[in-house]
């Protein structure tokens, strides 16, 4: 007799457990939501989720939805999404259940049907890994005795064009607070034309280099399409320096990388546009490196205190990419 009491007693508190267990459907309303680990702005992102995706949530901690999503390969990813993000569809408030009879023996297990929604198929992890690719104008600042000498032949200055691309790797900070290592392969010099003694001129100087940088991004929106600004520093090292020299129909091309400092360093800054499309990210940047050490190397038989030359990098850079 003690032992029926005992099941019957069980059985009551399992089903008032189960008959009064919240589930409550969300609905994403912004194009992109992410999916945290842990319920903190500063928690790794453990999936995405698209506009209008219909998910369940069985508990809330502060602001913050416990959810499960489907990963790429079928399995259930648990994490925690902002209630900010999401709309509540129903079961915020769940109606009290009735309590159902007591029953001298445990009932068989009730199958849940299955939900008139499909679940919301989301990708393993963000998209922090960005591809870039663009043009590079580049230029030099000169010391004013030179760029002097350069107005008083009536010459001119001016940047060279060429290619640019470069790889990028973004840590999330908070929120809107991101953090961006790069490198960058870049083209840098420049060139001076003009007329001297009725024969044109063309000095030109082109090289290599490449850029690594760190970067403090804020983005104006956490999620989906965002505007974007970044600041930092960069350091680059110089792969190939040449000189070439056109008077009328004369050319003369000469190595001058012994004559360059091939570490250099300056701080950079930026803008960007990011577009979620499909399962890619598009990315869109602007950059302006401005150097601020001497590419000119001092020769030898110059004493320091004679030494005022300098030529300083900088190049503007525009891009387009792909994160993944």
């Amino acid at each position: 007799m003690k032992k029926a009491l005992a099941i019957v007693i069980l059985v009551l508190v399992v089903f008032v457990g189960v008959s009064t267990a919240k589930v409550i459907v969300l609905k994403v309303k912004v194009q992109t939501a992410n999916v945290r680990s842990e319920p903190d702005t500063s928690a790794s992102v453990v999936a995405q989720l698209k506009v209008g995706a219909l998910i369940e949530a069985t508990s809330k901690v502060d602001s913050w939805y416990e959810v499960s999503v489907a990963g790429k390969s079928g399995e259930e990813i648990v994490g925690y999404i902002h209630s900010s993000v999401v709309d509540v569809v129903s079961g915020e408030t769940p109606a009290p259940q009735e309590t159902r009879p007591a029953r001298t023996e445990p009932a068989p297990p009730v199958s849940k049907p299955a939900p008139s929604y499909a679940r919301a198929a989301a990708p393993s992890g963000a998209k922090n890994f960005k591809i870039m690719a663009g043009l590079a104008l580049a230029n030099q600042r000169l010391d004013s005795d030179t760029q002097k000498a350069i107005d008083t032949y009536d010459m001119s200055k001016g940047s060279l064009m060429g290619f640019g691309a470069g790889l990028g790797y973004e840590f999330s900070l908070s929120q809107n607070l991101f953090l961006e290592l790069n490198a960058c392969f870049l083209p840098g010099g420049m060139k001076v034309t003009g007329k001297y003694l009725d024969s044109e001129v063309k000095v030109t100087a082109h090289g290599t280099a490449v850029v690594l940088g760190l970067l403090g991004k804020f983005k104006l929106m956490p999620d989906g399409a965002t505007p974007y600004a970044m600041v930092g520093a960069s350091v680059g090292y110089v792969l190939s320096m040449k000189v070439k020299t056109e008077i009328g129909k004369e050319t003369d091309e000469e190595d001058s990388l012994k004559d360059t400092n091939r570490v250099y360093y300056g701080i950079n800054l930026g803008a960007g546009f990011e577009y979620p499309m499909g399962g890619l990210t598009l990315v869109a940047e602007a950059n302006y490196l401005l150097g601020l050490s001497n590419m000119a190397k001092k020769p030898a038989e110059v004493e320091d205190k004679a030494w005022k030359s300098y030529a300083k990098p900088t190049t503007i850079t525009l891009m387009i990419g792909i994160k993944l």
